[in-house]
């Protein structure tokens, strides 16, 4: 991926991602890869999650000042 190129944005259940963590555990790739991958998803699941928070949290202290 370039530096500007934007990652692919895929809807996942819950599911779905349970299943992909699953199938890499499974996998004969080494396990240091295999923790990368998964650390990576769950990042990805994460991340959009902390950030609406944030900015939740941001804008209910900009109503307080």
């Amino acid at each position: 991926m370039s530096g500007n190129e934007l990652p692919k944005v895929f809807d996942q259940s819950q599911a779905d991602i349970d299943a992909a963590i699953a199938a890499i555990n499974a996998s004969e790739i080494e396990r240091g890869t295999k923790d990368f991958a998964i650390s990576c998803i769950k990042l990805a699941v994460w991340l959009p999650k902390a950030l609406l928070e944030h900015k939740i949290k941001l804008s209910n202290r900009g109503d307080r000042i």
